[in-house]
Protein backbone atom coordinates (compact mmCIF):
# COMPACT_ATOMS: atom_id res chain seq x y z
CA UNK A 1 0.00 0.00 0.00
CA UNK A 2 2.82 2.40 0.04
CA UNK A 3 4.27 4.47 -2.65
CA UNK A 4 6.80 3.56 -4.84
CA UNK A 5 10.29 5.01 -4.28
CA UNK A 6 11.24 4.36 -7.90
CA UNK A 7 8.95 4.61 -11.33
CA UNK A 8 5.40 2.70 -10.23
CA UNK A 9 5.77 -0.95 -9.86
CA UNK A 10 6.24 -2.22 -6.25
CA UNK A 11 7.27 -5.71 -5.13
CA UNK A 12 6.83 -7.69 -1.74
CA UNK A 13 8.56 -10.88 -1.34
CA UNK A 14 7.01 -13.36 0.96
CA UNK A 15 10.00 -16.25 1.86
CA UNK A 16 9.39 -19.06 2.96
CA UNK A 17 5.86 -18.09 2.96
CA UNK A 18 4.99 -21.64 4.53
CA UNK A 19 6.25 -20.19 8.06
CA UNK A 20 2.58 -17.68 8.49
CA UNK A 21 0.68 -18.79 10.74
CA UNK A 22 -2.79 -18.57 10.45
CA UNK A 23 -3.64 -15.10 11.87
CA UNK A 24 -0.52 -13.70 9.48
CA UNK A 25 -2.28 -15.87 6.30
CA UNK A 26 -5.08 -14.86 6.79
CA UNK A 27 -4.54 -11.09 7.10
CA UNK A 28 -2.57 -11.32 3.67
CA UNK A 29 -5.90 -13.28 1.74
CA UNK A 30 -7.86 -9.14 1.21
CA UNK A 31 -4.77 -8.29 -0.50
CA UNK A 32 -4.10 -11.07 -2.68
CA UNK A 33 -7.84 -10.81 -4.15
CA UNK A 34 -7.22 -6.96 -4.88
CA UNK A 35 -3.22 -5.67 -5.03
CA UNK A 36 -2.72 -2.28 -5.11
CA UNK A 37 -2.13 -0.95 -8.80
CA UNK A 38 0.97 -1.40 -9.74
CA UNK A 39 1.77 -3.97 -6.89
CA UNK A 40 3.29 -8.02 -7.53
CA UNK A 41 3.04 -9.94 -4.65
CA UNK A 42 6.12 -13.08 -4.37
CA UNK A 43 5.00 -15.77 -2.21
CA UNK A 44 7.97 -18.32 -2.50
CA UNK A 45 7.30 -21.89 -0.68
CA UNK A 46 9.43 -24.98 -1.06
CA UNK A 47 6.50 -27.24 0.56
CA UNK A 48 2.95 -24.82 -0.56
CA UNK A 49 0.96 -27.94 0.43
CA UNK A 50 1.38 -26.29 3.89
CA UNK A 51 -0.23 -23.12 2.87
CA UNK A 52 -3.64 -22.63 3.75
CA UNK A 53 -5.84 -23.45 0.40
CA UNK A 54 -7.85 -19.99 0.64
CA UNK A 55 -4.31 -18.58 -0.30
CA UNK A 56 -3.17 -20.99 -2.78
CA UNK A 57 -6.39 -20.73 -4.55
CA UNK A 58 -5.65 -16.77 -4.77
CA UNK A 59 -1.91 -17.18 -6.51
CA UNK A 60 -0.84 -18.17 -9.63
CA UNK A 61 1.25 -20.70 -9.37
CA UNK A 62 4.37 -21.51 -11.59
CA UNK A 63 6.93 -24.54 -10.10
CA UNK A 64 10.72 -24.04 -10.35
CA UNK A 65 12.69 -26.93 -10.44
CA UNK A 66 16.20 -27.40 -10.17
CA UNK A 67 18.11 -28.39 -13.72
CA UNK A 68 18.99 -31.32 -14.53
CA UNK A 69 21.93 -32.83 -12.40
CA UNK A 70 24.36 -33.33 -15.98
CA UNK A 71 23.49 -29.23 -16.25
CA UNK A 72 24.51 -28.43 -12.55
CA UNK A 73 27.53 -30.44 -12.35
CA UNK A 74 28.63 -28.93 -15.55
CA UNK A 75 28.23 -25.46 -14.59
CA UNK A 76 29.39 -26.31 -11.24
CA UNK A 77 33.12 -27.53 -13.36
CA UNK A 78 33.35 -24.22 -15.51
CA UNK A 79 33.47 -22.36 -11.72
CA UNK A 80 36.22 -24.28 -10.40
CA UNK A 81 33.45 -25.99 -8.11
CA UNK A 82 34.94 -29.77 -7.53
CA UNK A 83 32.18 -32.38 -6.01
CA UNK A 84 35.27 -34.25 -4.43
CA UNK A 85 33.65 -36.81 -3.47
CA UNK A 86 30.34 -34.90 -1.52
CA UNK A 87 27.10 -35.86 -1.38
CA UNK A 88 25.03 -33.32 -3.46
CA UNK A 89 21.51 -31.81 -3.65
CA UNK A 90 19.52 -28.68 -3.72
CA UNK A 91 19.82 -25.46 -6.85
CA UNK A 92 23.43 -24.93 -7.95
CA UNK A 93 23.94 -21.44 -6.32
CA UNK A 94 23.23 -23.15 -2.85
CA UNK A 95 25.68 -26.29 -3.96
CA UNK A 96 28.13 -23.82 -4.94
CA UNK A 97 28.05 -22.15 -1.40
CA UNK A 98 28.58 -25.82 -0.08
CA UNK A 99 31.37 -26.27 -2.43
CA UNK A 100 33.17 -23.58 -1.51
CA UNK A 101 33.80 -24.45 2.70
CA UNK A 102 36.02 -26.69 4.15
CA UNK A 103 35.73 -30.25 5.21
CA UNK A 104 32.30 -32.23 5.72
CA UNK A 105 29.21 -30.88 3.65
CA UNK A 106 25.73 -31.22 5.60
CA UNK A 107 24.60 -34.38 3.94
CA UNK A 108 27.42 -36.09 4.46
CA UNK A 109 27.55 -35.37 7.91
CA UNK A 110 24.50 -36.32 8.14
CA UNK A 111 24.49 -39.52 6.79
CA UNK A 112 27.71 -40.40 9.00
CA UNK A 113 24.85 -39.18 11.98
CA UNK A 114 22.35 -41.19 10.80
CA UNK A 115 24.21 -44.43 10.23
CA UNK A 116 26.19 -44.26 13.24
CA UNK A 117 23.22 -43.85 15.76
CA UNK A 118 20.97 -46.72 13.73
CA UNK A 119 23.91 -49.30 14.73
CA UNK A 120 24.29 -48.00 17.65
CA UNK A 121 27.93 -46.57 18.05
CA UNK A 122 27.28 -42.33 18.10
CA UNK A 123 26.19 -41.24 21.25
CA UNK A 124 24.73 -37.42 21.37
CA UNK A 125 27.99 -36.22 22.42
CA UNK A 126 29.08 -37.71 19.25
CA UNK A 127 26.18 -36.52 17.30
CA UNK A 128 26.40 -32.81 18.38
CA UNK A 129 30.37 -32.83 16.71
CA UNK A 130 29.98 -34.65 14.26
CA UNK A 131 27.27 -31.57 12.46
CA UNK A 132 29.29 -28.80 13.78
CA UNK A 133 27.82 -25.48 13.48
CA UNK A 134 25.27 -26.42 11.37
CA UNK A 135 21.49 -24.85 11.47
CA UNK A 136 19.29 -27.00 12.89
CA UNK A 137 16.95 -26.43 10.01
CA UNK A 138 19.08 -26.94 7.72
CA UNK A 139 19.92 -30.57 9.82
CA UNK A 140 16.84 -31.57 9.54
CA UNK A 141 16.12 -30.67 5.97
CA UNK A 142 19.43 -32.59 4.67
CA UNK A 143 17.58 -35.15 7.13
CA UNK A 144 14.58 -35.30 5.12
CA UNK A 145 17.03 -35.62 1.66
CA UNK A 146 18.31 -38.36 2.51
CA UNK A 147 15.66 -40.16 4.73
CA UNK A 148 13.51 -39.55 0.80
CA UNK A 149 15.91 -40.82 -0.81
CA UNK A 150 16.63 -44.07 0.86
CA UNK A 151 12.92 -44.56 0.16
CA UNK A 152 13.28 -44.42 -3.39
CA UNK A 153 15.81 -46.81 -2.93
CA UNK A 154 13.84 -49.04 -1.09
CA UNK A 155 11.28 -48.81 -4.30
CA UNK A 156 13.84 -49.76 -7.08
CA UNK A 157 14.79 -45.67 -7.89
CA UNK A 158 17.92 -43.63 -7.88
CA UNK A 159 17.32 -40.71 -6.01
CA UNK A 160 16.28 -38.09 -8.57
CA UNK A 161 17.50 -35.05 -6.09
CA UNK A 162 20.40 -36.42 -4.64
CA UNK A 163 24.01 -36.75 -6.38
CA UNK A 164 25.73 -39.63 -4.23
CA UNK A 165 29.25 -40.82 -4.61
CA UNK A 166 29.42 -44.63 -5.25
CA UNK A 167 30.44 -45.33 -1.59
CA UNK A 168 27.43 -42.94 0.16
CA UNK A 169 25.61 -44.53 -2.08
CA UNK A 170 26.13 -48.31 -0.70
CA UNK A 171 26.03 -46.53 3.14
CA UNK A 172 22.44 -45.34 1.99
CA UNK A 173 21.30 -48.53 0.75
CA UNK A 174 22.40 -49.81 4.11
CA UNK A 175 19.74 -47.94 5.74
CA UNK A 176 17.44 -49.44 3.31
CA UNK A 177 18.63 -52.35 4.23
CA UNK A 178 18.25 -52.53 8.17
CA UNK A 179 14.84 -50.18 8.20
CA UNK A 180 11.42 -51.23 6.52
CA UNK A 181 9.36 -48.68 3.98
CA UNK A 182 7.10 -47.81 6.98
CA UNK A 183 9.72 -46.70 9.68
CA UNK A 184 10.99 -44.55 7.27
CA UNK A 185 7.40 -43.11 6.40
CA UNK A 186 7.25 -42.94 10.33
CA UNK A 187 9.97 -40.77 10.65
CA UNK A 188 9.65 -38.19 7.67
CA UNK A 189 6.08 -37.43 9.89
CA UNK A 190 8.58 -36.61 13.02
CA UNK A 191 10.71 -34.81 10.55
CA UNK A 192 7.64 -32.57 9.26
CA UNK A 193 6.53 -32.02 12.96
CA UNK A 194 9.75 -31.02 14.23
CA UNK A 195 10.13 -28.84 10.85
CA UNK A 196 6.85 -27.30 11.96
CA UNK A 197 8.11 -26.02 15.31
CA UNK A 198 11.00 -24.56 14.18
CA UNK A 199 9.14 -22.40 11.58
CA UNK A 200 6.00 -21.77 13.95
CA UNK A 201 7.38 -20.94 17.53
CA UNK A 202 9.47 -18.59 19.70
CA UNK A 203 11.68 -18.94 21.64
CA UNK A 204 12.29 -22.61 20.74
CA UNK A 205 15.81 -24.15 20.91
CA UNK A 206 16.95 -25.45 17.62
CA UNK A 207 19.17 -27.52 18.68
CA UNK A 208 16.90 -29.45 21.47
CA UNK A 209 14.63 -30.05 18.17
CA UNK A 210 17.34 -31.56 16.42
CA UNK A 211 18.25 -34.04 19.40
CA UNK A 212 14.58 -34.94 19.74
CA UNK A 213 14.67 -36.01 15.94
CA UNK A 214 17.77 -37.88 16.57
CA UNK A 215 16.57 -39.78 19.36
CA UNK A 216 13.65 -40.93 17.48
CA UNK A 217 15.83 -42.28 15.04
CA UNK A 218 17.83 -44.03 17.63
CA UNK A 219 14.38 -45.90 18.36
CA UNK A 220 14.17 -47.84 15.13
CA UNK A 221 17.54 -49.71 15.91
CA UNK A 222 19.64 -51.69 13.25
CA UNK A 223 16.81 -54.57 12.54
CA UNK A 224 13.99 -52.52 12.96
Amino acid sequence: TLKAHFQTRKVALVHPAEAMNTASANALLKILEEPPEGALLLLVSHRPGRLPATVRSRCQKLRLRPPAWSETLQWLGERGAEAGGRTLSGAPLAIQAELATSGTGTLDAVLDLLLGVMHGECSMTDASRMVGDAAPGALIDATDTLVCAALQMANGQPPTNLELPVSRARDLQSITDNLNSRCLFEFLDALAESRAILQRSSGVRGTEVFENVINRWARFGVNA
